[in-house]
């Protein structure tokens, strides 16, 4: 076939798997809210609206660590600007971006593939790449990313360090020929793209790894020494001083476990069964696979506990030390390997994070469909080339069925969270989503059958208990009592939730709900009763700056201004929040204790970021007419 007309060809598969993506992940575009989108959005409910520039600025640098997301928070502003926003137009981007991406990845892939497989010709490349392509867009671990709203910020970091890495290629040909131009081209890439990146997800760091393992299998060696120094300065320096960040900041990963049941040993040690489980589902994914709650996932306390543990970093060892062995005969198979992991190696070691997301897959997955296109490519007999080809497109088809089937799923909330349990009843999270969805459906047998299993399978879980009891109280005008929550908080599980849930408990107006029966809701005096339980439980000492936030809030609203005083400097002692700090010192100026207050207010002024600035442009003003008017009180007393 002609070159022009091959061409042709490969330009309407890919539009029609453009198409055929739009096709499978159209459904997922409804729904709502779900786990960690409105955590991460809440300073725009807070904010109301962005109609003003100084909100855009509150919004976009609202996050409390640095660098933050800005560019993946304005993204969302682009598609809607008020509070709430549409979820359609949400996702909808998202599916943009994953359209986006998927043409990059094809481009991607054929800059390597022609790199590292030099025997094919160039419509076999071009093939090959658009199989990758299909694979890598349409596998159904790409769903609850393309399908989950805050996952934005993966979706368009990925988008930053595919345009990098293409920019660093197409540099990185030229600089034998045209150095100037090449290296213009690989720093426009690297210099300008990778913070892009990073300020979307920090993960975008990843990519100057990613560009090193490009340099080693596609590249003749160069050593010249600008290309030596503009490797090290781009390449190794930036994941050097990640490095050296990590090792001077360890104490905040130390603190970032303290609401965890596992240490960063631990963490990383489980990482071994995670990461091969990711790769189970990758090659052969499930109709009840799909997910988003893997809370229930085992922890690994030792190699051998369980162990499942030494036997996973057996393997990953073993693909390592193969990827190592057929660099030089097979590299395309190689680099694919060391590409995922590579991929993994900030969400999948030592970080404070969670156990286990699907989205952490999202690029990294691209290495193992290269590897497999460079297994393909291995295929010398026409007969063993048309039965991989069969089987292939079979396997293609089913990824395509189940990916469709997940993303129907995911525009369906309550059908959703009714599959996520039947698939894994021992999530406490799966559990909980799934019993809001009974709520709202007003299925109150099913919702009694489902607490009741809940507080069988997780009798540390308060937040289940809480849950049973207001329905029970509410929703049944059942006899409930509610004055042993102090108690039993005092040895309840961690579940950050909780907190919030109790808050939302006490912001309800106290009233005698099925008061014949005997069930009178939970006053403010017990609510604060159990915060202080929480207080007394070792595993929410990662949360007891927000509680003593709270039963301040409770003294305040009280008129007891000497507890709500004590209580905000504690939240100020835990969490140096220069909030904690103001509110703490407006509480001792009424009690006339001006030299604490002034105290306080220069603890204020002292850890005002330029973020809290722009989340409050007031605060140091109010600051200094506070400082002013305890100036003056003090001065009065002193005559």
């Amino acid at each position: 076939m002609p070159r022009k007309h091959h061409d042709l060809l490969i330009g309407l598969l890919l539009l029609g798997l453009l198409a055929l993506n739009v096709w499978t992940f159209f459904p997922g575009l409804g729904g709502r809210f779900i786990f960690d989108d409105l955590p991460n959005l809440l300073p725009w409910s807070a904010l109301g609206d962005i109609d003003s520039f100084s909100k855009l600025q509150a919004f976009i640098f609202s996050s409390k660590f640095l660098p933050g997301r800005p560019l993946a928070l304005l993204s969302f502003l682009v598609d809607d600007q008020s509070w709430p926003p549409s979820v359609y137009a949400l996702k909808a981007s998202n599916l943009a971006l994953h359209l986006v991406n998927i043409c990059l990845v094809f481009w991607l892939s054929s800059k390597l593939l022609a790199r590292m497989l030099p025997e094919q010709s160039r419509n076999n490349i071009l093939l090959l790449s658009l199989g990758v392509a299909a694979i890598w867009g349409l596998h159904p671990m790409q769903v609850s990313t393309v399908s989950y709203i805050i996952q934005r910020m993966c979706l368009l970091s990925t988008t930053f360090s595919l345009i990098a890495l293409l920019l660093f290629m197409q540099g990185r040909e030229q600089l034998e020929l045209q150095p100037r131009r090449a290296l213009a081209l690989c720093s426009l890439g690297i210099g300008l793209f990778v913070p892009l990146a990073i300020l979307t997800k920090e993960t975008g760091l990843l990519i100057c790894a990613f560009a090193l393992l490009i340099e080693h299998f596609c590249f003749v060696k160069n050593n010249t020494t600008p290309w030596r120094l503009w490797r090290l300065l781009f390449l190794s320096l930036p994941l050097l001083l990640f490095l050296v960040y990590c090792l001077i900041t360890y104490r905040f990963f130390t603190v970032g476990f303290q609401i965890r049941d596992f240490n960063a040993l631990e963490r990383l040690l489980t990482q071994g069964p995670v990461l091969v489980d990711y790769l189970h589902k990758l090659v052969l994914p499930t109709f009840n696979s799909g997910s988003l709650f893997y809370d229930n996932f085992p922890v690994s306390r030792s190699l051998i506990q369980p162990p499942a543990t030494l036997l996973a970093w057996l393997f990953i060892a073993g693909l390592l030390a193969l990827a190592w062995k057929i660099r030089q005969r097979h590299p395309a198979i190689a680099f694919g390997l060391l590409f995922y992991f590579c991929g993994h190696l900030m969400e999948s070691t030592v970080l404070p994070l969670e156990i286990y997301f699907e989205h952490r897959n999202y690029l990294p997955q691209l290495g193992l469909w290269i590897a497999l296109a460079g297994a393909v490519s291995l295929l010398g007999k026409k007969s063993l080339k048309a039965i991989a080809g069969t089987a292939l497109a079979l396997w293609f088809l089913l990824l395509v069925f189940i990916s469709h089937n997940n993303a129907w799923l995911w525009g369906n909330p309550d059908l959703q969270a009714a599959a996520w349990y039947k698939s894994n009843p021992g999530s406490l999270r799966t559990t909980l989503v799934y019993v809001n969805a009974l709520m709202r459906s007003n299925q109150a047998e099913l919702l009694e059958q489902t607490l009741a299993q809940g507080r069988r399978d997780f009798p540390g879980s308060m937040n289940l208990l809480l849950t049973q009891r207001i329905v029970a109280c509410f929703g049944r005008n059942q006899p409930t009592r509610f004055d042993d929550l102090p108690g039993i908080a005092r040895h309840a599980d961690y579940d950050n939730s909780l907190v919030s849930t109790l808050h939302n408990l006490s912001q309800q107006p106290v009233t005698r709900a099925g008061a014949a029966n005997g069930c009178i809701a939970p006053p403010p005096a017990l609510i604060a009763a159990t915060y202080k339980g929480l207080l007394a439980n070792a595993a929410y000492k990662g949360s007891w700056g927000t509680i003593y936030q709270y039963l301040g809030e409770m003294a305040q609203s009280a008129r007891d201004t000497a507890l709500a005083a004590s209580c905000y400097q504690q939240a100020f002692r835990y969490n140096a929040n220069p909030i904690y700090a103001f509110r703490a010192a407006q509480q001792l100026a009424l009690l006339d204790r001006q030299v604490e207050a002034l105290q306080y207010l220069a603890e204020t002024k002292r850890t005002l970021s330029w973020r809290d600035r722009m989340m409050n442009p007031d605060f140091p003003e109010r600051i200094r007419k506070a400082r002013e008017k305890l100036a003056v009180s003090k001065a009065g007393t002193a005559e």
